[in-house]
């Protein structure tokens, strides 16, 4: 936000702070506006990708299964996650456990270094989680 006062205009202090209110009203309406649009967004994304979920995985989200029940690949990938998390799990602990469905956003941004790109996945969309860091050399392109 900007405030311009010229010396040249003669306003008088009651009508240069009612601008100044009127000026604050527009910026905390338009904040609100954004905010608003963009949980709707998020809101739609997350709906967006709950139904590609659910076609892919052929089962809704937040549906509870067996550890046993998952598909090979599909326990595969989520132990590896789990253990990049820094969880110490394995197969036999997993036994006999339950897992959720679900979605969790992330957001991946990226710094470039002279030698390494390393990317940082967070928590994005009122998700929670740890941030997760990897490191990359980075090549000669």
């Amino acid at each position: 936000m900007v405030i311009v006062r010229s010396q040249l205009a003669a306003v008088g202090l009651d009508r240069f702070t009612n601008a100044l209110k009127q000026l604050i009203d527009l910026w905390i309406r338009q904040q609100e506006l954004m905010r608003e649009q963009y949980e709707r967004e998020v809101q739609e994304l997350r709906e967006a990708l709950r139904q590609v979920a659910t076609q892919q995985v052929g089962l809704p989200l937040d549906t509870e299964l067996d550890w046993s029940a998952l598909p090979p690949e599909i326990a595969e990938t989520v132990l590896k996650k789990l253990q990049q998390a820094g969880y110490d799990v394995s197969p036999a602990s997993l036994a006999g456990k339950k897992i959720r469905l679900g979605i969790a956003l992330r957001l991946q941004v990226a710094y470039i270094n002279p030698d390494i790109v390393m990317v940082e996945e967070r928590p994005f969309g009122g998700d929670f989680g740890a941030s997760v860091f990897r490191t990359y050399p980075k090549h000669n392109r």
